[in-house]
């Protein structure tokens, strides 16, 4: 019974690191990429969606803002805007990316870095625990004097 959930701890675990450690450089890479080439502008929001299943409401809002680039053009998108007290009407400043317009942040530390290290914090967690399950078991099958 308890290899069985070693066994269980062990994939969940792996699945979680690697999902986790993924997200955590993907969204890094893109934050960086537009702090490093994004074009700074304000954003317009036009609607607060709130999701809802049932009566209840769940999680952070959806802010859909309007924006326009340096070229003309005017997008549409959403973001995250938690903590900014971002009302309908009301302005945020936005990073996006001119080679790809869908790449679109609040230029905020929250918005650009915390998601990647939440994702970064599990990552390390999990990882952590494989890592003491994997010690665990080898000290147990250590002998003195044995060669491995």
């Amino acid at each position: 019974m308890r290899e069985t959930l070693v066994g269980y701890r062990v994939v969940i675990g792996a699945i979680v690191s690697v999902l986790a450690g993924g997200y955590a450089i993907d969204y890094s890479l893109k934050s960086w990429t537009l702090l490093r080439r994004g074009e700074k502008t304000a954003a317009t929001c036009t609607n607060i969606e709130y999701r809802q299943f049932g009566t209840e409401m769940y999680g952070s809002p959806i802010w859909h803002v309007t924006f326009q680039a340096s070229s003309g053009k005017t997008y549409e998108t959403t973001v995250d805007a938690s903590f900014a007290g971002l009302k309908k009407g009301g302005q945020i400043e936005v990073l996006f990316d001119p080679m790809n317009p869908g790449l679109v942040r609040a230029n905020r530390f929250l918005s650009l870095w915390i998601p990647s290290m939440c994702a970064g914090f599990l990552f390390l967690l999990f990882s952590l625990d494989l890592f003491g399950l994997w010690k665990k078991k080898h000290e147990e099958s250590w002998q003195p004097g044995a060669l491995h």
